[in-house]
């Protein structure tokens, strides 16, 4: 049997547990067909992972990318930098069971590139634009607001939500560190995306990022499962 075949007898017995439905998301036929394909994503991350090479190459990336958008927003690249590598200082030697524990107790289902990164942080920052307070939508569609008094409206209202979100993380865990991130990052993001930031030019470049980071996960989730039919298949398509 193939590794889609395998995850479809255990998707057979609620044995894939997962945090969100993205079938819509990634382009699956269904909910079964994406349950089938994310514990054959799971898998092939984990085999992925296993190279300590990728693991740095996929981190450098990541890096890499938010350090241009801040580049281009004028912001703090340095602040963001030192945060960034004292999480992945910090994912590199703890202790996988305490991870993985903190890491379920806020919501992730696995640990995997799709769990943690991908459904955890990206697709859920998209929705959470999507879903803002009426109080912050009612200034963002405002045309006689200015632009400047729109980017403070979002800002306080993201970094409100990240203080109390913060607050409830274990001191010095992964989440902490992991919210140091977000805090340089989200307020830029959101206000590039609703195109309430300074910087004008901003905007076309997130909305692009966004759009490669959806193409990007719904080709993950794409694969051929007659000729992915093992998980290292997988891992390369992947």
């Amino acid at each position: 049997m193939s590794v889609y075949e395998l995850a479809s007898t255990l998707v057979e017995s609620n044995g894939v547990k997962y945090s969100n439905d993205r079938t819509r998301v990634t382009g699956c036929v269904s909910k079964k067909d994406f349950l089938a394909r994310l514990h054959c994503i799971r898998l092939g991350s984990t085999c992925l992972m296993q190279e300590e090479a990728k693991r740095r190459w996929l981190a450098e990336v990541g890096r890499s990318m938010l350090s241009r958008v801040l580049a281009v927003a004028n912001a703090d690249v340095a602040a963001f930098d030192q945060a960034w590598n004292s999480t992945m200082h910090f994912v590199e030697h703890a202790d996988a069971d305490t991870v993985f524990d903190e890491l379920l107790s806020r919501g992730c289902a696995e640990i995997s590139l799709f769990d943690c990164i991908i459904d955890y942080v990206l697709l859920e920052a998209f929705e959470g634009l999507d879903e803002l307070p009426s109080s912050v939508t009612s200034v963002m569609s405002n045309s006689w607001v200015p632009r400047a008094v729109k980017e403070k409206t979002l800002c306080t209202a993201i970094w409100s939500v990240l203080t109390a979100r913060r607050s409830t993380c274990i001191p010095e865990g992964l989440m902490t560190r992991f919210y140091e991130i977000v805090q340089h990052v989200s307020p830029v993001l959101a206000c590039g995306l609703l195109g309430c930031h300074q910087v004008t030019t901003l905007q076309p470049m997130l909305i692009k990022f966004k759009e490669m980071i959806l193409t990007a996960t719904r080709e993950m989730f794409q694969f051929d499962p007659e000729e992915c039919r093992t998980i290292v298949a997988v891992s390369h398509h992947m």
